[in-house]
């Protein structure tokens, strides 16, 4: 298993069934998930909702993969 950072960033839509793209520090990136939680979620979110989530990297391919999605930060 690899190393867990929380990070947030403005989602910004399912690449596929399991990645969605998420721009953070104001890149655009593609983020696996595998979790059934966290794809429901991501399902039916809106692009440019921020999020905040954890992200477990693959020291040996660099992959990041969602392993947990935090509840929406409060707005306004």
């Amino acid at each position: 298993s690899g190393e867990i950072s929380t990070l947030t960033g403005e989602f910004q839509g399912l690449a596929d069934s399991h990645s969605a793209e998420v721009i953070v520090d104001g890149e655009a990136q593609a983020y696996q998930f595998f979790d059934e939680d966290v794809a429901a979620a991501l399902e039916t979110m809106e692009t440019g909702t921020t999020i905040q989530f954890d992200v477990e990297t693959d020291a040996e391919s660099d992959l990041q993969t969602i392993v947990k999605l935090y509840d929406a930060p409060a707005e306004g």
